[in-house]
């Protein structure tokens, strides 16, 4: 039997630059890294008109928001309005684009998995990336930033999708080291590989 560590509760969040270097992995960006504008990462991702895009986001913005959850969501959107990008709202919080979604079934809470990511900030800044590494990212669904394991639960195997992750969802106000400042949305491009072990099958 398989066992795995606790999996995503609200008082503990496990994140992936520490998953990473609890791997042999290393955290740290590459010289190489630096700031792609963000037309170099997007380009595949379709435009859509912003009458579209205010009509498909009508009823996720708050107006005259207090509340930091509704202020977050509300940055995201007009991120995607500004930035013409095809987009959708998820249950979960997250926005997302699939171009594939994958041979079923999907990820779920617990299943170890292989990943390709790039991760960056919403100005175009990449801040960790397994394929500049060189090595795929293994993990379990569950034990990383909450706006991660829910993009991961949308993929099957050979799934890929690009997904934005509001800052409440990712690192929240204390931010992840010199990497994430605080309150930072965040861009991911996922690609779900391997489904190596199922939650069930772990048991």
């Amino acid at each position: 039997m398989l066992s795995y560590p606790t999996l995503f509760s609200p008082l503990r969040v496990i994140s992936l630059c520490l998953i990473s270097s609890m791997l042999g992995f290393s955290c740290t960006q590459s010289p190489n890294a630096g700031k792609a504008a963000l037309e170099e990462i997007t380009w595949t991702i379709p435009r859509v008109s912003e009458t579209d895009l205010i009509d498909r986001f009508v009823d996720y913005m708050v107006p005259d928001n207090k509340d930091t959850i509704d202020q977050e969501t509300n940055q995201l959107i007009d991120f995607i309005i500004n930035s013409a990008l095809d987009f959708y709202p998820s249950s979960s919080g997250i926005f997302y684009h699939i171009f594939e979604v994958g041979k079923p079934p999907l990820a779920k809470w617990g299943d170890k998995v292989t990943t390709h990511y790039e991760g960056y900030l919403l100005d175009g800044s990449r801040f960790d990336s397994s394929r500049q590494r060189g090595t795929a990212f293994k993990s379990y669904v569950g034990n990383a930033i909450p706006g991660w394991n829910y993009a991961l639960s949308m993929l099957g195997v050979g799934g890929r999708g690009v997904f934005l992750i509001p800052a409440y969802l990712a690192y929240g106000s204390e931010g992840f080291g010199q990497l994430v400042g605080p309150n930072q949305h965040l861009r991911f491009e996922i690609e779900l590989i391997e489904i190596i072990e199922t939650e069930a099958k772990s048991r």
